[in-house]
C-alpha cells in the first residue's frame, strides 16, 4: 500500500497531475496526438477514480456512505462515457466531401406579418446572394 501512497502523495500527484496536463494542452494546441491526447485523459480520470476509490469515499455513517457511494456510482458512469467516446474517437474515419459539379436549388421561405414593404425588400435582396446563377434559388414570400 505504500507504492498508493506515495502515487497519491501531493508531492507526486500535483506534479504528475500539472504535466500531464501540459502535455494535452501543448498536444490539442499543436492538434496532434489525439490518441495520446485519448491516452492521457483517461490515465488522469482512472487515477482520479482510483483516488476517490481509496481515499475520500466517507464511512462514517449509513447515510454518509450512501451519499458518497452514490456520487463515486456517478463518477463511475461517467469514465465508461469517456471510455465508449476514446473508443469511437481513437481512429475517426478521413471524409472527403463529395464535389459538386453544379449547385444545388435552394428554396427561400420568408415569412411575413405585417412587415412594411421597405425591410421586406432589404431581407428578399439579403436573401438572393449574387454569387449564384439565378435559377439556383427560388424565393417564396409567405
Amino acid at each position: 500500500m505504500t507504492l498508493f501512497t506515495h502515487f497519491y502523495s501531493t508531492s507526486v500527484a500535483v506534479p504528475l497531475s500539472l504535466v500531464v496536463l501540459a502535455a494535452i494542452s501543448l498536444l490539442s494546441w499543436k492538434k496532434r496526438g489525439h490518441q495520446v491526447i485519448l491516452a492521457l485523459t483517461l490515465f488522469l480520470y482512472a487515477r482520479y477514480l482510483l483516488w476517490r476509490g481509496l481515499y475520500t469515499l466517507n464511512t462514517g455513517d449509513w447515510a454518509s456512505l450512501l451519499v458518497s457511494w452514490t456520487v463515486y456510482t456517478a463518477e463511475a458512469y461517467a469514465f465508461v462515457q469517456i471510455l465508449l467516446f476514446a473508443y469511437h474517437a481513437w481512429s475517426p474515419l478521413e471524409r472527403q466531401p463529395v464535389p459538386l459539379n453544379r449547385y444545388p436549388i435552394v428554396d427561400i421561405f420568408v415569412t411575413v406579418v405585417d412587415e412594411p414593404l421597405s425591410i421586406l425588400r432589404r431581407t428578399l435582396i439579403g436573401c438572393v446572394n449574387q454569387d449564384y446563377p439565378n435559377d439556383r434559388y427560388r424565393v417564396y414570400v409567405l
